[in-house]
């Protein structure tokens, strides 16, 4: 009896094994939601538009993803606005970073890794896509995590494996800026925070 019990034993252990091996790493994800109708600018104006329901965000196969849902966001310019702006921030070694998709004034879209301090610098992110996507009333962002370790390299930060991102907010901001002189190259524009959604307090990315 001790016997068969025993082999059992082992042979579970064994097809246990054998199951776990083969499956594939849990990926890091999460979501948050946020108060619907809380989005307002700095003139206390409750502007839907920008008003953040829900986030995701997840490090999967080795990308960092995130998904705003905006269900109020507009098919053209948000009033009062120029263009749309949607930011991912949180700390990382002790610095204050963000991940940013954003139209310029041109309405062309732009997505970087910025590191904020005294000044804000701004690191290119290879291969890293962005979408305002109206239809879907959505803005998304993916980075693969070689092209944010890049920067995290350059700013004296170490790799991300086994690390974890904290202090998550994501914010949708409106956009403006005065009319630019004849000839000239459009900036990205001034921006307002519209509606900042952080994810409940101690919630993290690992890695």
């Amino acid at each position: 009896m001790k016997n068969r019990v025993l082999r059992a034993l082992l042979l579970g252990a064994a097809l246990g094994g054998l199951v776990l091996g083969a499956m594939p790493a849990q990926a890091a994800s999460l979501s948050w939601d946020d108060p619907k109708d809380d989005a307002t600018d700095h003139g206390n104006l409750q502007n839907s538009a920008f008003d953040i329901t829900s986030v995701k965000l997840s490090n999967d196969r080795g990308v960092v993803k995130f998904a705003i849902a905006v269900p109020g966001m507009v098919a053209g310019r948000p009033t009062a606005a120029t263009g749309y702006t949607f930011r991912l921030k949180f700390k990382y070694a002790e610095s204050d970073f963000r991940l940013q998709v954003n139209e310029n004034l041109q309405g062309a879209t732009s997505v970087n890794l910025q590191l904020v301090g005294t000044t804000t610098t701004v690191y290119p992110c290879e291969k890293c896509e962005g979408k305002i996507d109206r239809e879907k009333k959505t803005a998304f962002f993916s980075a693969p995590v070689a092209s944010l370790e890049s920067g995290f390299k350059s700013a004296g930060k170490p790799a991300l494996a086994g690390k974890e991102w904290t202090d998550l907010i994501a914010v949708g901001m409106r956009q403006a800026a005065l009319p630019v002189p004849p000839g000239s190259t459009p900036s990205d524009g001034l921006r307002w925070d519209n509606d900042p959604a952080p994810a409940p307090e101690g919630t993290t990315l690992a890695f």
